[in-house]
């Protein structure tokens, strides 16, 4: 197209029309496809199926030895000295082949003891035989010499209007006599237990068929009372069953500010576990024995039956103590409390009412098929201990086991009583119901007795023993009328 020059004022219009060539061409459209070669699959599988199996077996080396021996230059020290032994040794085990000696490892047979005193109270018998008085308890003072025994009923039905005794004697005491008490102290009602204060040895304790608990000074003269506990709706409702003295520490709360360091504990069979002030004449503070029962699950409260305060010396101890119960168990316990409840618990004595008080029980130790007459702590580990029932079997417990240590079965009949040798740490004695008294040490054997005493000839239940602390030599036993003193135990 020519460039021609265009005035504005004279231009014309100009119309430009361009036409569209691509419909004039055909399209190619041309189809294609792709397809990849068959994929090939394979399966392979491997499984071992051969076993070897080897072994070795030494063969007979005696014939290699024995030339070794011979022939070896380094052993013929020790052929020189088997040609030296060997025939001495032959010649002794010939000689007690021939001998007639017979060794007896069965154990020991009962015997009959021999006593060094025999202590009889007089006037217990009464115009009925069957309500005449028996010994419930034997205390032996811190000295070693003086020897207390409460006298009382196991078989009373509700109120008991029998009169107790409590008498003493001392072994030392120029012109002794076993049938003669130096100090007779009769009580309201049956005296259940007593025990001697582990310092002062004019101290005795002891708790009554009615509840009560009382404590003597035989070293004052006049009246030996000097403490006697009054009835009241937080004191004991049934008999007193043990009883014992706790010796605190300036710390503890239960002391409070007062100079005095030993207190009383009480237990009953109506499960409560009471601590006394003797100094104040006043109940401290006290716990119920609430536990769950083992077939119910249920919190119940449990008779107390027996009780050991680990520890039991002149020194300071813990605040716990092991109680046997009516129903086979052995339990735990522990002493404490904070001095908030021991106030709430002083006003509630006050104003005569039943205070409010919790449970001291901290552990089960183990289980009985029966009631638990006895419990004791070893004096060398407070965690060893020993419990006997009315199942007849003894139990040996430890507080670093769940289970039971030992089981023992030392007779066929009921157990009473039991106590750990405060002199040897494996040694304790176990007193039955058909008059034998048991003695075990664990280090010669940890199945039978080592020793069987017949103590009580009528075959009269042992209801108590004690060791003496002082006199290692010393060893009391009580059947229903008299107490026994005997050494019989030395020799082991």
């Amino acid at each position: 197209m020519p460039n021609v020059e265009q005035q504005l004022e004279d231009a014309d219009t100009l119309q430009l029309s361009i036409s569209s060539s691509w419909r004039s061409k055909g399209l190619a459209a041309t189809d294609a496809s792709i397809q990849t070669a068959r994929v090939q699959l394979q399966d392979q599988a491997c499984q071992s199926k051969d076993v070897h199996s080897k072994f070795t077996q030494t063969d007979r080396l005696f014939k290699k030895y024995s030339d070794a021996v011979r022939g070896g230059p380094g052993l013929r020290p020790l052929v020189t000295f088997l040609e030296r032994v060997v025939p001495l040794v032959e010649g002794a085990i010939l000689e007690n082949r021939s001998a007639h000696t017979e060794i007896d490892w069965t154990p020991e047979a009962p015997c009959d003891a021999a006593f060094l005193h025999i202590l009889q109270a007089p006037d217990l018998s009464t115009d009925t035989p069957e309500h005449a008085l028996c010994c419930t308890s034997v205390s032996w003072s811190s000295t070693g010499q003086g020897i207390a025994v409460s006298y009382g009923r196991f078989d009373v039905e509700g109120w008991c209007l029998q009169p107790g005794k409590l008498c003493t004697w001392n072994l030392a005491r120029p012109g002794f006599d076993g049938t003669k008490p130096d100090i007779i102290v009769e009580v309201d009602s049956c005296l259940q237990c007593c025990a001697f204060h582990p310092q002062q040895p004019g101290l005795i304790a002891g708790g009554t068929y009615m509840g009560e608990v009382y404590v003597w000074d035989l070293a004052q003269e006049g009246d030996y009372q000097v403490f006697k506990s009054t009835i009241s709706a937080s004191s004991h409702q049934e008999p007193v069953t043990a009883i014992s003295w706790h010796i605190g520490s300036a710390s503890d709360p239960l002391l409070g500010n007062t100079e005095e360091s030993d207190l009383l504990v009480s237990l009953g069979s109506d499960g409560r576990l009471l601590m006394w002030n003797w100094h104040t004449t006043e109940l401290l503070y006290g716990f119920e024995l609430m536990w769950q029962q083992p077939d119910t699950r249920k919190l119940v409260l449990w008779g107390g039956t027996c009780m050991a305060l680990p520890g039991q010396s002149c020194h300071a101890q813990s605040g716990g103590c092991l109680v046997g119960t009516e129903g086979g168990a052995v339990f735990r316990c522990s002493l404490d409390g904070s001095r908030s409840s021991l106030q709430a618990f002083a006003q509630a004595v006050q104003a005569q009412q039943k205070a409010l008080v919790s449970s001291p029980i901290r552990s089960l130790v183990c289980r009985h098929a029966g009631p638990v007459h006895a419990v004791t702590a070893s004096p060398f580990d407070p965690g060893l201990v020993i419990s006997a029932g009315l199942d007849g079997q003894v139990r040996v417990c430890s507080s670093l086991a769940r289970q039971p240590l030992l089981e023992l079965t030392p007779s066929d009949s009921y157990l009473f009583s039991a106590q750990w040798s405060p002199h040897r740490p494996m040694l304790f004695a176990i007193g039955a119901g058909d008059g034998r008294v048991l003695l075990y040490d664990l280090t010669r054997d940890t199945e039978h007795p080592v020793k069987t005493l017949d103590v009580c000839g009528v075959s009269a239940p042992v209801f108590d023993l004690a060791f003496n602390v002082r006199a290692p030599e010393l060893f009391a036993t009580t059947d229903q009328q008299c107490v026994k003193v005997s050494s019989e135990w030395r020799p082991l």
